[in-house]
C-alpha cells in the first residue's frame, strides 16, 4: 500500500490498531512523521513512549549496547 493510501486509511478509521501501529513505526523509521502535521508527531510520539514503537535514535542506541 502506498503512503497516501495509508494515509487515507489512517484518516477513515479503517487500519486495525496492529496496523495503526506498525504504520506508525514505518512514519517515524523513515523520518516521514516528522514531515506531516503536528497530530502525526503527537501519535508517535505517545507510541514511543508507550514503547509500542522505537525513535531511531533508541533503536540505535540498544543496537550499540549488544
Amino acid at each position: 500500500m502506498q503512503l497516501v493510501e495509508q494515509l487515507i486509511a489512517y484518516e477513515e478509521g479503517q487500519l486495525t490498531g496492529d496496523e495503526e501501529v506498525a504504520f506508525f513505526e514505518q512514519l517515524v523509521e523513515t523520518g516521514t512523521c516528522w514531515q506531516l502535521q503536528g497530530h502525526y508527531q503527537r501519535v508517535a510520539a505517545t507510541l514511543i513512549e508507550a514503547g509500542l514503537i522505537h525513535s531511531p535514535v533508541h533503536t540505535e542506541a540498544n543496537a550499540s549496547k549488544t
